[in-house]
C-alpha cells in the first residue's frame, strides 16, 4: 500500500468510526460496532458477527474492552493491506 492509499484508508476509517461511536465518547463499545453492523448489513448471518467479534477482538491492542479511534484506524488500515 503506497502513502496515497494509506491516506485514503485512513480517512475512510476515521469517517467510519464517527459513524459507529454513537455517543461520541471516543470509544467503541461492543454494543455499538453491534447496532452499527445489524443496522447496516440486510440480514442476519451469524458467519459475519462472528468475524466481527473477531475483529473487535483484534483491533483492542490495550484489551480495555473497547476500541478507540486510533486502534481501529490501525486495524481498518492493517486489513486493507
Amino acid at each position: 500500500m503506497d502513502d496515497s492509499q494509506r491516506a485514503q484508508a485512513e480517512s475512510r476509517a476515521r469517517m467510519m468510526f464517527r459513524e459507529i461511536d454513537a455517543d461520541a465518547d471516543g470509544q467503541l463499545t461492543v454494543q455499538e460496532i453491534l447496532d452499527y453492523s445489524i443496522k447496516n448489513t440486510r440480514s442476519y448471518e451469524p458467519f459475519a458477527v462472528d468475524k466481527m467479534f473477531g475483529s473487535i477482538i483484534a483491533a483492542d491492542a490495550d484489551k480495555n474492552h473497547s476500541v478507540s479511534e486510533e486502534e481501529f484506524v490501525r486495524h481498518y488500515v492493517e486489513s486493507q493491506a
